[in-house]
């Protein structure tokens, strides 16, 4: 079964993680880990981080909010990173190996 069947389109029908753990019968980790895969494989599922779930959409502000979200998030990881990355350097890792 592929989660995509399990998410809804629009946002007003959004589906909760739980919910969709419950329809299916994964656990939340395998619910995301799930959604993460769909994404990947062209997928275009929306979640507003409000708490009211995941939803499938072709509406262009939805992506463009969905895709300004993303970025927002791997850009913070970048820089949570680099005090990790300084440390490596400072311990004598090179940085080929990172």
């Amino acid at each position: 079964m592929s989660i995509v069947n399990e998410i809804p389109r629009e946002r007003r029908n959004a589906v909760s993680r739980e919910e969709l753990a419950r329809r299916t019968g994964m656990s939340d980790r395998q619910v995301r880990r799930e959604i993460e895969r769909a994404r990947a494989n062209g997928a275009l599922i929306c979640n507003d981080q409000d708490g009211r779930g995941y939803w499938i959409s072709d509406d262009r502000a939805e992506l463009l909010a969905q895709y300004r979200q993303d970025t927002a998030r791997a850009l913070n990881i970048l820089k949570r990173r680099k005090p990790l990355r300084d440390a490596l350097i400072a311990s004598g890792v090179k940085k080929e190996e990172l």
